[in-house]
């Protein structure tokens, strides 16, 4: 089952609060992003505080709009 449509709703709905990228984890930067960030499965969700540091990660299923949206990103 694809995900896609999954982690389109999510991007939609957080399109106001958040800068969304999505990466291709098969291409040159996909790959190099993938190891710095210790991607082991797709997807994988990772939410940086302003400052850069990984506040949230979440691997193999798109993370609830209230999960992401209730995080203290300050």
């Amino acid at each position: 089952m694809s995900t896609k449509p999954v982690v389109d709703k999510l991007e939609s709905n957080l399109r106001t609060e958040f800068i969304v990228i999505r990466i291709d984890v098969h291409s040159d930067l996909g790959k190099d992003v993938f190891k710095k960030y210790g991607g082991r499965s797709v997807p994988l969700f990772i939410v940086l505080d302003k400052n850069g540091n990984t506040t949230f990660r979440s691997r193999g299923t798109a993370p609830s709009l209230d999960t992401i949206t209730s995080l203290d990103l300050s």
